[in-house]
């Protein structure tokens, strides 16, 4: 039985909202949405040319490019809770795994976008054109707007920090998933103590 996606575009996406359960679930998260928001990085560009008809010129529009725009897939709201422990904003004494948070100085929330991409950063053995573009992406949006939007993998994360609970049986969810990519299965809890 494969993986329902609902509103999402891939089983990596499903994946990470698990993980994203598990931290509201526990008080580091106060919410998150999928695809929320789409920020322009830059203006579309046009140029003229003089083209002569037969009695007169006329200023013609040369149209060069499209503006570019970026959704990122998902907008997490962190509680001051997570902070120094899953995401930056106090001292903490192993490095937090999200980052470029933004701080609203009115409702104090604390936000970040990520972006989510397969293992390989292939689909089906063939490259997909983000793994180029997302890069760029990534440095357009830093230098135009000061947002960082951070790149995970959901199986490096699961073993960098822990595993969601959900994620622990298979896709349809009846049984334990038997997986290589799982090396390091570690709870929520346990992984917030490793931080004390």
């Amino acid at each position: 039985m494969s993986l329902d996606l609902g509103i999402y575009r891939s089983n990596e996406e499903v994946y990470f909202s698990w993980y994203l359960d598990d931290l509201v679930k526990y008080g580091y998260v106060s919410w998150y949405k999928y695809e929320s928001k789409t920020f322009k990085l830059l203006d579309e560009a046009k140029s003229t040319w003089d083209k002569k008809l037969k009695t007169k010129v006329v200023a013609t529009e040369l149209h060069l490019f499209q503006d570019m725009c970026y959704t990122p897939d998902f907008e997490i709201c962190f509680t001051e809770k997570a902070l120094g422990i899953f995401c930056n904003g106090k001292p903490a004494i192993k490095r937090p795994y999200f980052i470029g948070v933004v701080e609203d100085e009115i409702t104090n929330e604390y936000t970040t976008f990520i972006d989510v991409k397969g293992n390989a950063g292939s689909i089906y053995g063939i490259k997909s054109s983000s793994v180029v573009t997302f890069p760029y992406i990534q440095k357009i949006a830093w230098d135009k707007l000061r947002i960082y939007f951070q790149k995970i993998v959901p199986q490096k994360l699961f073993n960098d920090t822990f595993t969601p609970s959900r994620y622990l049986y298979t896709d349809a969810g009846g049984q334990f998933r038997k997986s290589k990519t799982m090396k390091n299965i570690v709870n929520i809890k346990d992984y917030v103590k490793s931080f004390h």
